[in-house]
């Protein structure tokens, strides 16, 4: 949520207390859920693909999307991947954060007879931190 939060929510909360300036906000960017009741917090902006009972009203923003990509070295030396059950083959880099799903990369296909279900693989490999480490 860092680096979304530095590019997307810091400039619209520059614009809304421009508009508001008697509005005070202390933003905290975190790459985990808080827990909104005991933490003290008014407003929380989540990323992750489902969130958990919790009681409490939430309604979806939006939708992001992830892009996979292969290095051409990687390419020359193991082959590309042409399907996504390919994937399971290949040693994939995972970003960890606590709102994702590591060892599944789903892919949503354009919808196909009214089926807008995501198609998923179970996928190895190493894993990079929120910190940008390497974890085996």
């Amino acid at each position: 949520m860092t680096s979304f939060g530095q590019h997307y929510v810091v400039p619209m909360i520059s614009q809304y207390q421009q508009k508001h300036s008697s509005v005070q906000v202390d933003l905290t960017l975190a790459q985990r859920v808080p827990n909104l009741l005991d933490e003290g917090y008014d407003v929380s902006i989540v990323l992750a693909n489902d969130l958990p009972d919790s009681g409490l009203v939430s309604a979806r923003l939006g939708s992001i999307f992830q892009y996979r990509v292969r290095a051409l070295a990687y390419i020359e030396k193991n082959g590309a991947p042409h399907v996504l059950l390919d994937l399971v083959r290949h040693t994939c880099l995972h970003l960890m954060t606590p709102s994702f799903v590591l060892d599944r990369w789903g892919v949503r296909r354009p919808e196909r007879a009214g089926n807008r279900e995501p198609q998923a693989v179970g996928v190895h490999g190493e894993c990079c931190g929120c910190d940008g480490r390497r974890h085996s």
